[in-house]
C-alpha cells in the first residue's frame, strides 16, 4: 500500500520502474520499507548488559527489560539517510547501498531474532507489484494526501 501511494506521488520512479522492472524493483521495495517501517521492535534482555561510553553516559539495562527500538525514527535519522523524508531508490542502488549503515535499516528485524519470512515476504511483494504494474498505473486523486506539501 505505503510503495503504491509513493509510486503515485513519484510518478518519475514509476516510469522508471515500468521501464527497468525487477532492477529496478528491488531499489523501490528497500526504500519504501525504510520510509514505511514498523515503528518500533521490542526486545528482551537476556542478561545484565553494562554500557559505558566514558563521556558520562553510563548505565545498566538489567536481565528481563524490555527494550524498544524505534525503527521509524533511525530510518529518517539524518545520520544515516540524508534527505530522509525523500522518496529516494536510488539510496539502494549498487553503487550507493555501501554508504547504508546496516545497522541503521531494520525492516525485518536483526539478529537471530528477525523476522523468518523476509525472503518470503519480498518475492511477494514484489510479484505483486509487477502484476499490477502490468495492467494499472498509480495515479493521485484529488483526496490523496501529498506528505510532502
Amino acid at each position: 500500500m505505503f510503495m503504491a501511494y509513493e509510486l503515485a506521488l513519484n510518478q518519475d520512479i514509476q516510469q522508471k520502474l515500468y521501464k527497468e522492472k525487477m532492477t529496478y524493483m528491488d531499489m523501490v521495495v528497500s526504500e519504501s520499507l525504510r520510509m514505511w517501517p514498523v515503528p518500533l521492535i521490542d526486545r528482551l534482555c537476556v542478561r545484565d548488559y553494562s554500557f559505558d561510553e566514558g563521556e558520562g553516559l553510563k548505565f545498566t539495562i538489567e536481565k528481563g527489560a524490555c527494550l524498544w527500538f524505534p525503527v521509524h525514527g533511525i530510518h529518517h535519522d539524518a545520520k544515516y539517510y540524508p534527505d530522509p523524508s525523500k522518496f529516494d531508490p536510488e539510496r539502494f542502488s549498487e553503487a550507493n547501498k555501501g554508504q547504508i549503515n546496516t545497522s541503521a535499516y531494520l525492516p525485518f528485524g536483526v539478529g537471530p531474532r528477525n523476522c523468518i519470512r523476509s525472503r518470503l515476504a519480498l518475492m511477494k511483494i514484489k510479484a505483486i507489484m509487477y502484476q499490477l504494474m502490468l495492467d494499472f498505473k498509480f495515479e493521485r486523486t484529488e483526496k490523496t494526501q501529498d506528505r510532502y506539501s
